[in-house]
């Protein structure tokens, strides 16, 4: 399988779909995944998988695909009231065995393009761990760390610093 999957004709991207929460659920999961995320328990990544999946109905998430199969998803968490409609926070989650290939940079890509286009908005954020993989490639899709709250999230015996990443549209 080549490094760099995006540029093949056997990589696309399509609208999520509800099967996709298998796979989803999968990958965070995975200790290599679940690690960037806020959520710990079983029943809470159940929660928080389900939350994710349900905003395909309105078209908010894609779905990276390879061969046909998932290897990536991203959502966008649309705010439900007038005043904030303008931002949704975003998550994404890519298969562990298809990291470091583009399939994030391309559905970070696409669902700028997508929140910008479709869904009209002015801006959408990431909320991630200071030290995640993530941040290089937000930071090279524009984004910009517009807050830092030291102590956030509890991994272990540590705490570590949030950092919100903002991308305006």
């Amino acid at each position: 399988m080549a490094d760099f999957i995006v540029d093949l004709p056997a990589y696309d991207i399509r609208y999520t779909e509800p099967l996709d929460q298998e796979a989803l659920m999968k990958w965070v999961s995975d200790e290599r995944v679940l690690k960037w995320f806020s959520m710990d328990l079983e029943n809470e990544v159940r929660l928080m998988v389900t939350n994710w999946v349900a905003f395909a109905k309105y078209k908010a998430s894609l779905t990276a695909l390879y061969e046909n199969t998932p290897v990536g998803v991203v959502t966008l968490f649309l705010m439900p009231y007038r005043k904030i409609s303008h931002l949704a926070i975003v998550y994404l989650a890519v298969d562990p065995e298809f990291e470091n290939r583009g399939v994030a940079t391309s559905l970070i890509k696409n669902i700028k393009n997508l929140g910008k286009n479709y869904f009209r908005l002015r801006s959408i954020h990431f909320e991630i761990m200071i030290d995640s993989p993530l941040k290089h490639i937000l930071e090279k899709e524009g984004f910009k760390e517009i807050i830092r709250q030291e102590g956030f999230f509890k991994r272990g015996d540590q705490l570590v610093a949030r950092v919100v990443m903002e991308a305006d549209l």
